[in-house]
């Protein structure tokens, strides 16, 4: 199907919206292709959605992904989650909070066990925290008692740091 850019900044491109198959060697993740000045730009779904609220073009790596594929999710009532109650010390800074109420409705979108969230995962899902607040705001968390370190994951690239891991410190 052919439609005009949905991006922020691009007149006259031409778009369309396909699964990608490069010989076969599919990943099964819907793209939005676009052609503009003859240069293609393929996106991934989650990242036309983060190109769009963000003002500008936007690549999404792994946790990134999965943050604006949630959020894309939540906000188009596909996914419904059932919002948590969460108890936390009030000594908490408001980026604490909001790093910690992220978690939470992750955790509800994603079937409401318990899961891991990578550090990486908070900046990605709450535009108001930056890298380094998301960081102080999950270090002052875990040392609040809110959250524990999960396990560690390594990259799948030779050189690359693992990812710590992070969950509910009272396993909900």
């Amino acid at each position: 199907m052919d439609f005009p850019s949905v991006l922020p900044d691009r007149e006259g491109g031409i778009a369309i919206v396909k699964p990608f198959d490069e010989k076969k060697n599919d990943d099964h993740v819907w793209r939005y292709c676009e052609l503009l000045n003859d240069k293609l730009l393929t996106l991934t779904l989650a990242e036309v959605y983060a190109s769009r609220e963000r003002g500008r073009i936007t690549h999404l790596d792994g946790p990134g992904q999965a943050a604006w594929y949630l959020r894309l999710f939540r906000d188009s009532g596909a996914l419904r989650f059932k919002k948590q109650h969460l108890r936390l010390p009030e000594s908490l800074s408001k980026p604490a909070v909001c790093a910690a109420h992220a978690f939470a409705e992750a955790q509800s979108l994603q079937g409401g066990g318990p899961i891991e969230f990578s550090m990486r995962f908070v900046p990605e899902y709450v535009d108001e925290l930056g890298p380094w607040a998301a960081r102080s705001a999950i270090g002052e968390l875990v040392e609040a008692g809110v959250l524990a370190s999960g396990s560690t994951k390594a990259g799948k690239k030779r050189g690359y740091r693992p990812n710590a891991l992070y969950v509910f410190a009272d396993g909900s």
